[in-house]
């Protein structure tokens, strides 16, 4: 179903940990996602909203060795500690980075049989993992044979990865982001929180997130935050583009079926891969 890992986003991925004795409030004040519910050597996706409601980061986060441990794109990885430290104030944390420590990865096993250092699933219908492990780890050896997935093939399933070009541009109750538990409707305050719970009682969204595969060669002038139109009328922004010509799109909901085009090249529709 998959390709190998070659050249893709994975080989950017960085990680931050986030430790001390108030590590779990700090976090949990700040995210989306309720991180109560991550018990040790578990995780979950992630994501840490403005008070608009709208995605600042996406994320895969563990609960690992009394700290939270959070896999971001390399490029968004000081920014993101920056914005933390802010709100650090009399917290009892350390924000470090930790990518000489443990590694990250996606792959389509079962992490029980892969013996991560800890895990979770992405999919409910899929099993692909989010995992991480320690590098002076034996069990290191055991990963130099997996059958690695990269982010390319997870934004081709529906999974939204914010952070860049295309932060605090969308929604996160349309981007879907509550079905892989990365934002809660259950827990305390949070950032963006009344919009998250308004937006989710909603039985008719304005708008909803789609998949599109370039018809034509791009020549890589495509990018996150990119306009979609639609005999002449604006109807979307571009959220992510993969390597293989493929991207998501936030779209109008009353945007009828006539051709979409960004930057002049025409956009197939498609259905997210499942």
């Amino acid at each position: 179903m998959f390709d190998n890992l070659t050249e893709s986003r994975e080989k950017n991925l960085s990680l931050l940990q986030v430790k001390g004795e108030d590590y779990m409030v700090f976090l949990n004040n700040l995210f989306a996602l309720d991180l109560t519910k991550i018990h040790d050597k578990s995780g979950s996706y992630g994501s840490w909203l403005n008070h608009q409601g709208k995605v600042k980061f996406t994320f895969s986060i563990f609960h690992l060795d009394e700290s939270l441990i959070i896999a971001t794109e390399s490029s968004d990885q000081v920014l993101l500690s920056q914005e933390l430290s802010k709100y650090k104030l009399r917290s009892k944390v350390k924000i470090n980075n930790c990518d000489d420590t443990y590694q990250h990865c996606y792959c389509e096993n079962d992490a029980k049989q892969l013996l991560a250092d800890a895990s979770f699933k992405i999919f409910s219908n899929q099993n692909i993992t989010s995992l991480i492990f320690k590098k002076n780890s034996k069990k290191r050896q055991l990963y130099r044979n997996i059958r690695t997935i990269n982010s390319d093939q997870l934004i081709k399933m529906g999974l939204p990865i914010i952070g860049g070009a295309n932060k605090e541009k969308f929604n996160s109750v349309f981007l879907n982001l509550a079905q892989y538990n990365a934002i809660s409707n259950s827990k305390g305050c949070y950032p963006g929180q009344e919009i998250v719970n308004k937006l989710s009682r909603k039985k008719n969204m304005k708008q909803s997130f789609q998949l599109f595969k370039l018809q034509n060669d791009p020549n890589k002038n495509v990018k996150a935050g990119d306009e979609i139109i639609s005999e002449n009328n604006f109807i979307g922004h571009v959220v992510n583009v993969t390597s293989d010509n493929y991207l998501t799109a936030m779209i109008l909901d009353n945007d009828n079926k006539s051709q979409k085009v960004v930057n002049g090249l025409n956009l197939e529709a498609l259905e997210f891969a499942t």
